[in-house]
């Protein structure tokens, strides 16, 4: 398949403003600071979050006091869900699964963020382990706010991808040979191939694999 570009700019999910990627984690700050909450929530410490897999990125606001199942979650919700695969967080050697297996040392995910990630931390995130998707998360600073959930905050412009055979912005995979195709070539069925399956393109790390067909 032909390799995305790479995202230099995103979008504030809090005021739709389209802002470069190095200056995005600023952007957030002062957003947030000029967007009170709509309604009365819980004043509590949150981590903020930054989910990749280049050129795909997320920045996320989590409560420290949340579980690691909501913050995989939201991941799902935004980049993942196809078949209710499962996931599983790699943290300082230690997996948290959905399914943890306890002879290996595996936890659940049911233990709150805060008394596993710290800002400067990293860790490793896999979704599906046949077709696997891994992101890599980190921990970009702590703020208090009033968030009672995981939240959206700043995600990348979608990658363009060009046609294989006209050069015109792809819209579709062909999944069979991760070929990106247009709408065009594709009704002209320039790429058909027998039993092969055809998803649409779209703006995250899952793209053309599985059965993944939506945004989030």
């Amino acid at each position: 398949m032909t390799k995305p570009r790479t995202v230099s700019k995103g979008v504030c999910e809090l005021c739709q403003a389209i802002v470069a990627r190095s200056a995005i984690s600023r952007h957030v700050a002062k957003c947030l600071k000029m967007r009170p909450a709509a309604e009365p929530t819980v004043v509590t410490e949150l981590l903020h979050v930054v989910a990749e897999a280049d050129p795909y990125w997320l920045h996320i606001d989590v409560p420290m006091r949340a579980p690691l199942s909501e913050l995989d979650g939201l991941l799902r919700n935004i980049w993942l869900e196809c078949c209710y695969h499962l996931s599983a967080f790699t943290i300082g050697g230690t997996n948290y699964s959905r399914q943890p297996d306890t002879y290996y040392g595996d936890k659940p995910l049911s233990v709150a963020i805060g008394s596993v990630l710290r800002p400067g931390d990293r860790c490793r995130y896999r979704y599906d382990f046949g077709s696997t998707t891994e992101l890599s998360i980190r921990v970009v600073g702590t703020r208090t706010g009033q968030s009672n959930d995981a939240r959206l905050l700043a995600r990348n412009v979608a990658p363009v991808v060009t046609c294989e055979r006209c050069q015109n912005p792809a819209a579709f995979v062909e999944t069979n040979r991760m070929v990106c195709i247009c709408d065009a070539c594709r009704e002209k069925q320039e790429f058909s191939v027998e039993g092969g399956d055809v998803l649409p393109l779209v703006n995250s790390p899952r793209t053309g694999v599985c059965c993944y067909a939506s945004n989030g």
